[in-house]
């Protein structure tokens, strides 16, 4: 999905260089290293959400994908689904965040 965002945002852009490993893997299953995900979850609103369920303006409030600069001008892409973020690099330089300050179950780091 990052490299979907990157690419609407300039179709041209997402044939760089910088995304070669992410497209190899996303469109051929062809990883060169290893990746990662950070799921974070607002327990609070997702019992929320699991107990009251979600009306239209939670969806269209809720929702988002985005793509952000971090530091050394790496890019790491962003999903928003009501109570969850989800974080994954777009390039294999950028490494996962350093767990101790990231409590589970809000905080889980996955290795794919």
């Amino acid at each position: 999905m990052g490299l979907e965002v990157v690419a609407n945002d300039d179709p041209d852009a997402v044939f760089h260089r910088r995304y070669d490993a992410a497209r190899k893997y996303a469109l051929e299953g062809r990883k060169t290293t290893e990746w990662w995900y950070l799921q974070c979850e607002d327990m609070v609103a997702a019992s929320r959400f699991h107990t009251k369920g979600a009306n239209l303006e939670d969806w269209q409030a809720g929702v988002e994908l985005s793509v952000s600069v971090v530091e050394d001008d790496a890019e790491v892409f962003h999903l928003k689904l009501l109570y969850l973020d989800m974080i994954a690099p777009l390039e294999p330089r950028i490494q996962p965040p350093p767990m101790n300050d990231l409590s589970e179950p809000e905080h889980r780091l996955f290795a794919v």
